[in-house]
């Protein structure tokens, strides 16, 4: 992510490029500023077109151009997409470079826009997150919708039958309060469970040998709902997030196509 702002335009890179043809596509996007549409438009395969989603899914599996090192001004956003464009367009698969605006931020973005035959548009971001000082390599699926909250997800992680549109948006952030409350619960239940677990312990009288067999039972399936909550609030965040979502979602405002 930086802030775009009005650069030098590199109109010597963009002809050596599209004099170049064929071979526009096989050098690797050079650091630094750079002029967005006259670069995209040199770099365009006019053979390229829509590719199915799961072929687009192939494509980036394999694809490492995720694996570059981050360096803010010299090799950020807009040059882990332009590279994915770029390999893209040599593959024929046809896609788009689409800078993102925010309404919390002057700051924007760059993503990959892949129109596909079966799934709609597909906006993919290569860019890598950080965890501390540590780059974390990122495949991830963007969902981008004006209006509304960017929603990112692991390339890995989206199911193949997965739905494209606004209504997966306000289905997941219906959720979010929901689970916000099952995490106080399923914060609070092992201290409320670890402090009647000794009172269940002891010596029991056949008087009272039912009674607490009964509450040990009653114990037992409330520990065993804590965990399958657990397990599912679990298996919940590791499909919805990922490094790179932890940041506070922010609204998009204007998408750029180039």
């Amino acid at each position: 992510m930086r802030r775009f702002t009005s650069h030098l335009l590199f109109g010597l890179l963009s002809a050596h490029l599209t004099l170049l043809g064929q071979g526009a596509f096989d050098a690797g996007v050079p650091p630094g500023n750079f002029d967005v549409p006259a670069l995209v438009m040199a770099l365009r395969n006019p053979l390229s077109g829509p590719a199915t989603c799961a072929d687009l899914r192939q494509f980036l599996d394999r694809d490492d151009s995720n694996l570059h090192r981050y360096q803010e001004g010299v090799y950020d956003c807009r040059h882990f997409s332009l590279e994915l464009f770029r390999r893209a367009q040599k593959e024929r698969i046809a896609c788009f470079m689409t800078l993102v605006d925010f309404a919390e931020t002057p700051i924007g973005h760059s993503v990959v826009e892949f129109p596909t035959q079966d799934k709609g548009t597909v906006f993919v971001d290569f860019t890598p997150a950080f965890s501390g000082t540590n780059q974390v390599d990122v495949k991830g699926l963007s969902m981008l919708a004006m209006g509304l909250p960017r929603i990112q997800m692991p390339l890995s992680q989206v199911p193949s039958d997965f739905t494209n549109n606004v209504a997966i948006f306000q289905s997941y952030l219906l959720m979010q309060e929901m689970l916000q409350q099952a995490k106080t619960v399923l914060a609070t239940r092992p201290e409320e469970m670890n402090r009647t677990e000794p009172s269940l312990k002891g010596k029991m009288t056949s008087a009272n040998a039912h009674d607490q067999d009964s509450r040990e039972r009653a114990h037992a399936q409330q520990r065993d709902r804590y965990n399958d909550a657990l397990q599912a609030l679990r298996r919940y965040e590791e499909c919805w997030k990922s490094p790179f979502d932890l940041q506070t979602r922010m609204t998009v405002t204007g998408l750029r196509r180039f």
